[in-house]
């Protein structure tokens, strides 16, 4: 609740966290620091009881997706964006390039992905809504799989820029470019540890793709899988005590969970048609896991449990619909009452 020369912020909080037993303080607070006329402080008591009142869905509706993935439904490779039960679809991006691979930053108000609409594969960030675009690589060589540090200050990707698949970390705003590995060996699919002290990454330098974990640094690597078929894709679940990842051992691409140290692989899935997941593809609370198959003959995205039970069909199109990726967290949507009752709302900021 802004003072009563607009430039003084006494409270300031979203509405969820706006409670009618929070009015008569607000009122006293906006009389005593503000100095407002009675007749004025009950006019912003009246607009903030209103606000209590309002749907919570009335932000932008780019900001309040919670999955986002990639298709060819709308006749090339663009960026989508859904609620987590597969309703209120929208599209995000719509370029002459194919625009793939995409996953939240950790505040949920960004999306990083790979697009050749530049010439070669680059990494790009956007806005949640699509908007703002801007290509973070920009280098001759094709960059993938990229993943966002713990506090969405860095990148951590496959570059093929040095003429080898390597792993590098790069600034946000494209600048400080550092490579993690140096092995002539293929090394990809970098996923950061929810602590920030760890990388799972994919290497195929014991012969075939298996899972490895690194520090940070890029120092120390430790092979966690051992089998003589494809393990690809890690994941880390939230809170850090599981990694997701896809596995041809069974004979086909089957969906699985294990310990950070490697141990307790288990499979989820089991199902006789192609199961994949993609970066970031745990529910926030770690309790369910989007991923893409062809269960139903092209590609679709579904949820299931951590456990691998409850499979939903949250997709149904012609076009293939791949790589999803959950929102770790959707942004506030904030309010403020100035003096004279005037409202502002602000979407996409994060209030603790």
């Amino acid at each position: 609740i802004d003072g009563g020369t607009g430039d003084e912020t006494v409270a300031q909080i979203t509405r969820s966290q706006l409670r009618p037993e929070m009015m008569i303080d607000l009122e006293t607070r906006t009389r005593r620091r503000a100095g407002v006329w009675p007749e004025r402080a009950q006019r912003i008591l009246g607009i903030a009881l209103s606000i209590v009142c309002l749907p919570q869905n009335d932000a932008n509706s780019a900001g309040r997706h919670e999955i986002v993935f990639s298709s060819t439904r709308a006749g090339n490779g663009d960026i989508f964006a859904m609620n987590a039960d597969g309703g209120d679809l929208i599209q995000l991006t719509s370029s002459p390039g194919r625009d793939k691979v995409p996953s939240w930053s950790p505040d949920g108000n960004r999306i990083l992905f790979v697009s050749n609409r530049d010439g070669n594969e680059d990494i790009f960030v956007m806005s949640a809504d699509g908007s703002a675009p801007i290509n973070i690589t920009s280098s001759p060589g094709h960059e993938f799989t990229p993943a966002w540090s713990p506090d969405g200050r860095r990148i951590v990707f496959m570059s093929e820029g040095d003429g080898n698949r390597e792993i590098y970390v790069i600034e946000l705003d494209g600048t400080k470019l550092t490579r993690l590995t140096n092995h002539p060996a293929t090394d990809t699919a970098p996923a950061w540890s929810p602590d920030g002290t760890r990388i799972a990454f994919v290497s195929n330098r014991d012969g075939n793709d298996e899972i490895y974990v690194m520090n940070a640094d890029g120092s120390n690597p430790i092979r966690l899988t051992d089998q003589p078929a494809k393990d690809a894709n890690p994941s880390w679940s939230p809170d850090g005590s599981r990694l997701a990842f896809f596995s041809i051992r069974d004979g086909n691409d089957e969906i699985y969970t294990m310990k950070p140290d490697g141990t307790d692989q288990v499979n989820l899935t089991n199902h006789p048609d192609i199961d994949c997941i993609s970066n970031s593809p745990w529910s926030p609370d770690g309790s369910r896991i989007v991923f893409f198959t062809t269960r139903d003959s092209d590609w679709e995205i579904y949820t299931m449990n951590a456990d691998g039970s409850g499979p939903v069909n949250l997709t149904n199109d012609k076009g293939h619909d791949q790589h999803p990726s959950w929102r770790p967290t959707v942004p506030s949507t904030a309010v403020k009452v100035n003096s004279w009752g005037s409202l502002k709302t602000i979407v996409g900021e994060q209030f603790r």
